[in-house]
């Protein structure tokens, strides 16, 4: 779950980065082609300034935090893990878990620890995650089950809530910037006028 976590993560912060990016170059263009803006320039010049601020920041964070190599490392120290217990499996079934010799447990319990000794620990919701997957190994009741997936979900949600945050703003910039709320607004409140003519219309004379 930690490997998918920061894969899902990776993939959000590109298509992130890609879409401010093309914002960074449509703002230029727009402006070239000569399409009427309904912001003032040095908005314009401010919005950029900020698309290019944002790709510059998430480049760097995105590039330090080596996501993609974090997350191909915990999946395979998962598919490594999982063979290993197969191995130990078999090998309890032809010799028997009490009449193991110590060297062969030993030889296990070194291979366990070369896997896991370079991994990062999973995180508090990853941990949530595996206790709703396992349900033959704990066994939870409903009230619980349904709070660890909630929690699960909020704590998903809160590792998204930046890129998310950056798509909101710069889809509302050019919605201000097109003239696209301006529009809804002159929309939203001709309706309203029709509205109250229309209960105008219905009082009695």
């Amino acid at each position: 779950y930690a490997g998918t976590r920061l894969s899902r993560q990776e993939r959000v912060w590109q298509a992130t980065l890609v879409l401010q990016a093309l914002g960074l170059i449509l703002l230029p263009l727009l402006q070239n082609a000569g399409v009427s803006l309904a912001l003032p320039p040095n908005v314009i010049n401010l919005i950029q300034v900020f698309l290019a601020v944002t790709v510059l920041v998430g480049v760097v964070l995105l590039g330090s935090a080596n996501l993609a190599l974090r997350a191909r490392m915990l999946i395979e120290s998962g598919e490594h893990l999982r063979e290993l217990s197969r191995e130990f499996d078999k090998v309890c079934e032809d010799l028997g878990p009490t009449a193991m010799p110590s060297h062969i447990l030993e030889e296990f319990r070194l291979r366990h620890t070369e896997i896991v000794r370079n991994i990062e620990l999973p995180t508090r919701n990853d941990q949530r995650q595996s206790l709703q997957a396992m349900a033959n190994d704990y066994h939870l009741d409903p009230a619980s089950r349904l709070r660890l997936a909630l929690e699960s979900r909020l704590a998903q949600l809160g590792t998204l809530a930046l890129p998310l945050l950056l798509l909101l703003l710069e889809a509302f910039f050019f919605a201000n910037a097109l003239g696209v709320s301006h529009q809804l607004a002159k929309l939203l409140g001709s309706a309203s006028v029709a509205e109250q003519e229309a209960e105008i219309l219905k009082l009695p004379r």
